[in-house]
């Protein structure tokens, strides 16, 4: 929802919430000249002494703050008009999040159902396409900001270890991060268990996701760290013990012949623990 303070990662996505605003009042706008880093969002009824309005200020960060918010129209003889598209794009996003398989004419009817606003079925047709393609583009743009989001995540946390690796074309190839405080309380628990399994990423990548976990002195499970990969093999769980043993802490639990692992029956996880971990226990526990 449309409110000050609230924050947005650039105008376009400012731009796409102040049509929904507008578009669920049957109305539509025009950007004004806010000057320098300021965005201004105005009725078209304006002219009829609407004072419905939206502005907004770029932040350090890139973002765009909202500084100010009528929203409610008076007056406002102008600017009357039926679904458009920048207005619906947020809510055909969400749609396509919950549901990324959905047809065009439930779509359609979904996009009716929240606005209250008349929809085409060529209109939902656009808007999924779109839809598509900004959440294609929002996962590319969420990888290539992974190693910044590492960097903030090992400052923010003392004894995190973050590290990301590309292909020599900068395209990312896998992910391993460990949280510090996670780690600390796996240690200093009496009841050395660790389990590891893995699981498929959703999404046009479609890749591996491998967790690490142990159990703290209250013997409730701890996610202790996380590997990302292309594929479930020997080499990515080779990936998350490693980066675990960087702690030198972590490394002398694990490398204990005390320290039983857990794993299913991939041989990815046995062969990576002949390696890694000679001397720990190794069970299956499917």
């Amino acid at each position: 929802m449309l409110e000050k303070g609230k924050q947005y990662k650039d105008a376009k996505a400012l731009k796409v919430h102040v049509a929904a605003l507008f578009a669920g009042a049957g109305r539509s706008f025009h950007s004004g000249n806010g000057g320098g880093r300021q965005k201004k969002h105005i009725c078209n009824g304006a002219k009829g002494r609407c004072l419905a309005e939206v502005r907004a200020c770029k932040q350090r960060s890139g973002e765009f703050k909202v500084t100010f918010i009528i929203p409610d129209h008076n007056d406002c003889s102008g600017g009357k008009v039926g679904a458009r598209s920048a207005a619906l794009e947020g809510f055909a996003s969400a749609a396509m999040v919950s549901n990324p398989t959905v047809k065009g004419t439930d779509l359609k009817r979904s996009l009716e159902q929240q606005t209250g606003l008349k929809v085409s079925y060529s209109a939902a047709s656009r808007l999924k396409v779109a839809a598509t393609r900004a959440s294609k583009e929002q996962l590319e743009h969420g990888y290539r900001i992974m190693t910044s989001y590492c960097k903030e995540l090992v400052k923010d946390c003392p004894g995190s270890i973050a590290v990301v690796q590309r292909e020599t074309t900068g395209r990312f190839r896998s992910l391993f991060f460990m949280l510090g405080r996670a780690a600390y309380a796996a240690v200093r628990s009496p009841i050395k268990v660790v389990g590891m399994d893995g699981a498929h990423l959703k999404g046009k990548w479609n890749g591996q996701m491998l967790t690490l976990t142990c159990k703290d002195a209250n013997n409730e499970n701890i996610h202790v760290a996380t590997a990302i990969g292309p594929v479930e093999n020997t080499d990515l769980y080779k990936t998350l013990i490693r980066g675990c043993k960087k702690n030198p802490k972590m490394r002398d639990f694990l490398e204990d012949s005390k320290t039983t692992f857990y794993t299913d029956q991939h041989k990815g996880g046995k062969c990576a623990l002949e390696g890694e971990a000679p001397l720990a226990q190794h069970r299956n526990c499917c």
